[in-house]
C-alpha cells in the first residue's frame, strides 16, 4: 500500500511538473507571437478600405480592390502577388521579379529603375494606386501623386514585421485569406523557433554585408541583423556606433578581442567573388579567430538573406537555427 502511495505521488509530481513545463512553452511562445504580429496588429480593416501607417509615418486609408495597380520596387511587387494582386504597370529592370508580374506591369513601363521612374509615364498609366520605396527617388514622385489625387503606399521593408504588416495590408485589400493562411503560420512557426531559443549563454557573431569591393559590417536595424537578434545572438557590431545607421565601418581590433563564434556574410552581388574578397582580406588577419578556425563563417544565400525570404521567412529562421544551435534544432519541423 505504502509503495502504491509513493508511485502515486511521483507520478502526480511527473503530471504536474510537465504541465508546468508545457504551460510555460505555450506562455512563451504567445509572448514571442505578440511581439512579432505588432506591427500588424496596428492596421485596421474597414469594410471598404484598409487604414495604416506608411513607412513615412503617414496614415494611409485605401479602398480595396484597387484595379489599376503600378508598383515600381520590385520585392515589394512580389509580395503585393503574394497577396493575390496584379498591376498594370511596373519598372523595366526585372530583377527578382515573378514572372506574372513580368507579363502583366509589361504593358505600361514608367522606367529602367526604381531610381529613375518618369513621373510623365506614371500619371499616363493611370493608377488608382501606385506602390513605391520610402527612399529618396520614391518621396521624389509622391508630391505629384497627391497633387493628382493618386493614392499612394510607401515602403519600407526591413524585417519581419514589415513583412507581416504589409502582408496584411496587401491580403486584405484585395480581399483574400493569404494574411490568415500564409503569415499567421509563419508567426506560429517562427514564435515555435524563438521559444526554443537559449536564454544564456549565446553566441556573439560578425555580420557582414559584402560587395564585390567592400566588407561592412551590418547591424541589428537589417534584417538578417533582426533574425539573429530573435535568435538570441549578440551582433558585435551593434556596440560600435549609437547612430540609427544600418551598417558601419569593420572594427577589426575589436573583432579580434571578442573573438565571435561565427560570422555571417551578406552578399550584394556575386558571391564568390565577394567571399574571395572576404577570405582575401581577413582569412589570413583572422586566422585565430574561432569563427575561421571552426570554419563558421556562413555565407548567406541571397534568395532568402539578401532579397525578400516573404512566404518561406519562417524557412529562413530555421535554416539559421540549426546553423547556431544545431543539437537544439537538429529535429525540428515548421509546422
Amino acid at each position: 500500500m505504502k509503495k502504491i502511495f509513493i508511485f502515486s505521488v511521483l507520478l502526480i509530481s511527473a503530471l504536474v511538473l510537465t504541465s508546468c513545463k508545457a504551460e510555460k512553452k505555450d506562455k512563451d511562445i504567445q509572448l514571442a507571437i505578440d511581439q512579432i504580429e505588432k506591427e500588424a496588429n496596428e492596421v485596421v480593416i474597414n469594410e471598404d478600405s484598409v487604414t495604416f501607417t506608411d513607412a513615412d509615418g503617414k496614415s494611409q486609408t485605401i479602398t480595396k480592390k484597387p484595379t489599376r495597380v503600378i508598383s515600381v520596387y520590385n520585392s515589394y511587387t512580389n509580395l503585393w502577388y503574394e497577396a493575390g494582386g496584379k498591376i498594370v504597370g511596373r519598372i523595366e529592370s526585372e530583377t527578382e521579379l515573378n514572372e506574372d508580374a513580368i507579363k502583366d506591369g509589361s504593358l505600361n513601363l514608367v522606367g529602367k529603375t526604381n531610381t529613375t521612374v518618369s513621373p510623365e509615364l506614371l500619371l499616363n498609366a493611370n493608377p488608382d494606386l501606385v506602390i513605391l520605396s520610402s527612399s529618396k527617388q520614391g518621396k521624389d514622385l509622391i508630391p505629384q501623386l497627391e497633387q493628382n489625387n493618386i493614392k499612394y503606399i510607401s515602403m519600407e521593408y526591413n524585417g519581419l514585421g514589415d513583412y507581416l504588416k504589409f502582408l496584411k495590408v496587401f491580403s486584405f485589400l484585395n480581399e483574400t485569406d493569404n494574411y490568415d493562411k500564409t503569415g499567421k503560420k509563419i508567426i506560429e512557426n517562427i514564435a515555435s523557433i524563438i521559444s526554443k531559443v537559449p536564454k544564456e549563454n549565446n553566441p556573439k557573431a560578425l555580420l557582414v554585408f559584402g560587395t564585390t569591393k567592400t566588407l561592412k559590417a551590418y547591424l541589428s536595424s537589417t534584417a538578417n541583423g533582426e533574425m539573429l537578434k530573435y535568435l538570441g545572438v549578440t551582433n558585435i557590431g551593434d556596440s560600435w556606433t549609437k547612430e540609427s545607421v544600418t551598417s558601419i565601418d569593420i572594427n577589426e581590433e575589436y573583432v579580434m578581442s571578442i573573438d565571435p563564434e561565427f560570422i555571417f556574410v551578406q552578399s550584394m552581388s556575386d558571391e564568390a567573388k565577394v567571399k574571395e574578397l572576404f577570405e582575401k582580406t581577413y582569412n589570413e588577419k583572422w586566422a585565430s579567430l574561432q569563427a575561421i578556425a571552426n570554419k563558421k563563417v556562413i555565407f548567406l544565400e541571397r534568395d532568402w538573406y539578401h532579397y525578400k525570404p516573404n512566404n518561406e521567412y519562417d524557412k529562413a529562421f530555421l535554416k539559421l537555427a540549426k546553423i547556431i544551435y544545431p543539437t537544439i534544432f537538429e529535429n525540428f519541423e515548421l509546422k
